[in-house]
């Protein structure tokens, strides 16, 4: 299962065990529950959050190794904030940036260009690739070194920004669009827009209402 915020241990447990009460009404035999970050159940590869397991019946514990009844349950130590925490301002140094790398699209950095100024925000690259399912189509990717914006703030960002790039003559060709978020060595948020055509990126809409287009990638 997946989780689109911040858990205490406390909190994961419940979660867990609403999952096992939920089952003992419906299924049978043993279960592993892992409790994973995610803007949706299908999203895929968060960080995990927590562990558990639990037999419902003599099937139930031959494979799980419990008890008939019985339950195992671990939150994971250190686990990373769902979603990332932000750099604090006070903290923010922005030579921790990565070295900017080549840009590969002149319309992206276009619209990057076009937005209002802000503060701890740079663009490092650009990418338009050929789209792995649209040939016909791009994938455009941005790389950016923004360390006060991650979770609902990078998202309203990325539609600021998906907007801008509906205004440039690549807009048409683009089937996915993904913003990337990276501070020194940590990857602080991935998310992507796909199908891109479908979302109206448009200036008269507020970036709130558009948070649902962005999903948060692995890694």
């Amino acid at each position: 299962m997946n989780v689109n915020d911040t858990y205490t241990d406390q909190q994961l447990r419940d979660a867990f065990l609403e999952v096992q009460q939920r089952y003992e009404k419906t299924e049978e035999g043993g279960w592993h529950v892992w409790i994973n970050c995610g803007d949706s159940q299908t999203a895929e590869g968060g960080a995990q959050q927590a562990y558990g397991k639990f037999a419902l019946d003599n099937l139930g514990a031959a494979r799980t190794g419990l008890e008939v009844g019985g339950y195992e349950f671990e939150p994971r130590s250190n686990r990373p904030p769902c979603p990332p925490a932000p750099v604090e301002s006070s903290n923010v140094d922005m030579s921790q940036c990565s070295d900017s790398g080549s840009i590969k699209s002149p319309e992206m950095a276009e619209a990057f260009a076009a937005l209002p100024p802000r503060e701890n925000v740079e663009l490092l690259q650009t990418m338009a690739p050929e789209h792995s399912d649209e040939r016909s189509m791009v994938a455009a990717i941005y790389y950016v070194c923004a360390p006060e914006l991650v979770g609902d703030d990078l998202k309203d960002f990325a539609t600021e920004l998906a907007t801008a790039l509906g205004k440039t003559s690549l807009a048409d060709t683009v089937y996915s669009m993904s913003v990337h978020n990276f501070y020194g060595t940590d990857t602080l948020d991935k998310l992507r827009a796909q199908p891109f055509q479908q979302y109206n990126f448009d200036d008269s809409i507020n970036p709130a209402a558009l948070r649902p287009a962005w999903e948060r990638l692995p890694g």
